[in-house]
């Protein structure tokens, strides 16, 4: 079954599109647009209980969200900033993604020579939402926000756009090394790591690299430690650099790895 449906609304939020399992809106940080600066959106996800949609690596099933937008001519919308995703066990299957309440945010660079009276913003979304069975929706949405001098905080979303920020990963100056050694992979840590890194759950950004199901094997060095996962079985070859995500108690973090032989690359 496929949902879709057409919103369109004047104002700083449109209203709000119900389709299976999940309520979806597309809102403003501020009530108003200044020229020159970047504004910040988000889309407002509400999942029924036990339903989910999915991160930018869905894991062993399942589909991002996608965003496509229509603006005016110098503006721009940058790339979904994902907030820290949580993992889905469904037997030998795991993905990662989101449930409850979530907001996904989305940076606008708007032109300093934008002399419109307003800016008008139309998205239209697409995603797949999960329990054990799977299905597809999309909604279009509209925005028109009046440009102004000074804009003001819409209070409505203050606690949304702080929880995703607190979501944000903190970028790393640790080193890291990946490396396949037979059927497993081997990430090799040095730096000023977590006492508890030893506990963390990882997630891979980069897709196929490590078996989503696997428990990585964690052991301890002078300068850091390393982990072997099992390989996903599509695994076809390490890229010279991979991004992974982990989360040690209520911190998350974010590295750039590099493959034995390439480059290195310290945090992000």
């Amino acid at each position: 079954m496929l949902s879709s449906l057409l919103i369109i609304a004047s104002g700083v939020s449109g209203a709000v599109v119900s389709t299976d399992h999940l309520r979806s809106q597309l809102v403003a940080e501020t009530t108003e647009v200044v020229a020159g600066q970047p504004l910040r959106l988000g889309l407002l996800f509400e999942h029924d209980p036990h339903w989910h949609t999915y991160w930018a690596n869905p894991g062993d099933s399942g589909l991002p969200t996608r965003l496509s937008w229509k603006l005016p001519d110098g503006v721009e919308a940058g790339a979904v900033q994902w907030p820290m995703p949580s993992r889905f066990d469904l037997g030998d299957i795991v993905n990662y993604g989101y449930e409850g309440r979530t907001l996904l945010p989305i940076v606008l660079q708007v032109p300093a020579d934008f002399d419109h009276s307003s800016l008008s913003i139309e998205l239209e979304a697409r995603w797949l939402i999960c329990q054990e069975e799977c299905i597809p929706g999309k909604a279009q949405y509209a925005l028109q926000l009046p440009l102004a001098r000074q804009a003001q905080t819409d209070p409505r979303w203050q606690e949304d756009f702080r929880r995703a920020e607190r979501a944000q990963p903190q970028s790393t100056a640790w080193t890291a090394t990946l490396n396949r050694d037979g059927e497993q992979l081997t990430l090799r840590l040095s730096g000023a790591l977590p006492s508890a890194v030893a506990a963390a759950e990882w997630y891979p950004l980069t897709p196929r690299l490590v078996a989503n199901s696997a428990v990585p094997e964690w052991q301890a060095s002078a300068d850091g430690g390393e982990l072997r996962w099992r390989l996903s079985e599509f695994f076809s070859g390490l890229p010279p650099h991979s991004e992974w995500w982990l989360r040690v108690g209520d911190e998350y973090y974010r590295l750039q790895a590099h493959a034995a032989g390439a480059p290195a690359v310290s945090g992000q």
